[in-house]
C-alpha cells in the first residue's frame, strides 16, 4: 500500500524511515516505511522485503527504529567521565537488569544534566543481524534507535503507544519500556508496576496519554485503576518524519562502521574545525618566521663574507667566515709578536697575585695547552680551594675547578684558568 501526499518532492533524496518488526529478520514480517524530503512524510507503505522499497528511496538517509523489546533503557550514575572507563563499568553497573552475559551486550549512553547516564543496552547479535540485513539490501543505517523513543513525549506526562498487540511506554526523554497489551484491554501489569515505582520515587507522572488506542479501550476505567488522568489521542506520529535527531544511536560504538553517525563526533566537529584553522594559521606563522630568520641569516652572512674578503683579500674561504676570521686574526696577532690575553705569560701574570694571596697554597705543576693554564695545587682544606678560585676570578681570570680530593689531611686540587673573568 502506498499513499501519495501533496507535499511529495521526488527531486529530493530525503529521509527513509524504517520500523523493524519484532524478531526481524528471522520472522520475515512486513516492514513499515516512510519517506519524506521535509518535516512530513511524502510517501509511506509496507514491504515484505527491503529489496521491494521504491527506487526513489535510493540515496536517502536511512533512520531505523528497532523493536522496543530488544533494547533496555536504563539510568545509572558512575564516578567517572572517561569514555573508556564508562564502557568498562556499565556491564557491572547494569548486571542486575540485563539478561545474558555482559560481553554479549552493546552499550550506548548519553550524559544527562544531573550527572547521570542514560544507557541503551542491546544484544550484539540482534544489532549484527539488523545491520547485515540492511547491507544485504544495499541500505546503510545512519541511525538506529529503539522505537520506544519515537513515541511523543510531553514534560511531566507519560506516553503509551499501542502497536498491534504491544505497547510502548515512554516515561522520559531517554527512558521507557515495552509492555504487552492484554486481549481484554485492561491496564498492563508492566505499566502499573512502573507507575508504583515512580510514585515511590521523586517524579511521578501527572498524566498518561495513550496514542492510537485500540477500539474498545475504556479510558475512564484506566484512569480510575491508575489514579491518574488518562487521555486517548489518535496521531500518526510515524508519518511526521524525523523532525529532530533521535535521542540515541545504537550504532555509535562497535557498529559505527555500519553507517552510524555518532552524535558525539558531530558535537566535536566545531572543535575539529577550530583545531584545523589553528594548525593552518600556526603553520603559516612559523613559515613566515622561518623566512624572516633565513633572510636575516643570509644578510648577516653576506656582510661577514664582505668583511672577510676586505680584511684578507688573498685568503681562500673554505667554510663559515666567522671561525676563519678568528683563526686568521690569531695568526696575525701571533706573527706580530704581541701577546693575547690567553697566552701563557699573561695568564701567569694574572694568576701569580692570586697565588701569593694564599700562602697556604702549594703549586705542584703548571701546564699550558689550548689557550688555557692548568694548575695542580695543594691546600689545607676545601674552603681554601674556594677562596683561591675567587681570588683568580677577582684578578680577571675564568677559573674552573676540575678536581679536588682530600688526601692525608690536605686537599689536592686542579684548576683550569682562562682570561676573561670578573676583574
Amino acid at each position: 500500500m502506498t499513499t501519495r501526499l501533496p507535499s511529495l518532492k521526488l527531486g529530493e533524496s530525503g529521509t527513509l524511515v524504517l520500523r523493524l518488526p519484532r524478531d526481524w529478520p528471522e520472522s520475515g514480517a512486513a516492514i513499515p516505511w516512510w519517506w519524506g524530503a521535509g518535516a512530513k512524510a511524502a510517501q509511506h507503505g509496507v514491504v515484505e522485503q527491503l529489496s521491494d522499497l521504491p527506487p526513489f528511496t535510493r540515496g536517502a538517509r536511512v533512520q531505523v527504529w528497532s523493536p522496543a523489546t530488544d533494547t533496555l533503557l536504563a539510568r545509572v550514575t558512575l564516578p567517572t567521565r572517561t569514555r573508556a572507563k564508562i564502557l568498562q563499568a556499565l556491564p557491572f553497573a547494569l548486571e542486575d537488569q540485563v539478561l545474558g552475559e555482559p560481553e554479549s551486550q552493546s552499550y550506548s549512553y548519553r550524559p544527562q544534566a544531573d550527572g547521570s547516564l542514560a544507557v541503551a543496552v542491546s544484544e550484539r547479535r540482534r544489532l549484527q543481524a539488523w545491520t547485515d540485513a540492511l547491507q544485504a539490501a544495499g541500505r546503510s543505517a545512519a541511525n538506529l534507535c529503539p522505537a520506544t523513543l519515537k513515541v511523543p513525549y510531553e514534560e511531566g506526562r507519560w506516553s503509551l503507544a499501542a502497536e498491534d498487540e504491544e505497547g510502548m511506554l515512554r516515561t522520559g526523554p531517554m527512558s521507557g519500556l515495552a509492555c504487552a497489551l492484554s486481549a481484554d484491554l485492561s491496564v498492563p501489569l508492566t505499566l502499573s508496576i512502573a507507575l508504583r515505582e515512580a510514585r515511590e520515587g521523586a517524579q511521578p507522572p501527572t498524566g498518561l496519554v495513550v496514542y492510537n488506542p485500540p477500539a474498545g479501550l475504556d479510558v475512564a476505567a484506566w484512569s480510575e485503576a491508575l489514579q491518574l488522568p488518562v487521555e486517548a489521542r489518535v496521531q500518526d506520529y510515524w508519518a511526521q518524519g524525523p523532525t529532530s535527531p533521535p535521542p540515541i544511536n545504537l550504532l555509535e560504538r562497535e557498529f559505527a562502521g555500519s553507517g552510524g553517525d555518532s552524535l558525539p563526533l558531530a558535537k566535536l566537529r566545531p572543535a575539529a574545525i577550530m583545531l584545523a584553522i589553528w594548525m593552518v594559521v600556526g603553520f603559516g606563522f612559523n613559515l613566515w618566521e622561518w623566512w624572516q630568520l633565513k633572510h636575516t641569516y643570509s644578510a648577516q652572512r653576506a656582510e661577514m663574507l664582505a668583511l672577510f674578503k676586505t680584511s684578507f683579500p688573498t685568503a681562500k674561504l673554505v667554510g663559515e667566515p666567522a671561525p676563519l676570521m678568528a683563526r686568521n686574526l690569531a695568526a696575525l696577532q701571533s706573527g706580530s709578536g704581541s701577546l693575547a690575553p690567553n697566552d701563557l705569560l699573561p695568564l701567569l701574570a694574572s694568576a701569580a697575585p692570586a697565588l701569593q694571596s694564599a700562602p697556604q697554597a702549594h703549586l705542584r705543576t703548571a701546564q699550558y695547552a689550548e689557550n688555557s693554564l692548568t694548575l695542580d695545587i695543594t691546600l689545607a682544606d676545601f674552603q681554601g680551594m674556594e677562596t683561591l678560585k675567587n681570588a683568580f676570578i677577582s684578578h680577571g681570570l675564568q677559573a674552573e675547578v676540575l678536581s679536588a680530593n682530600n688526601r692525608e689531611g690536605v686537599v689536592d686540587g686542579r684548576v683550569k684558568l682562562k682570561a676573561g673573568g670578573r676583574p
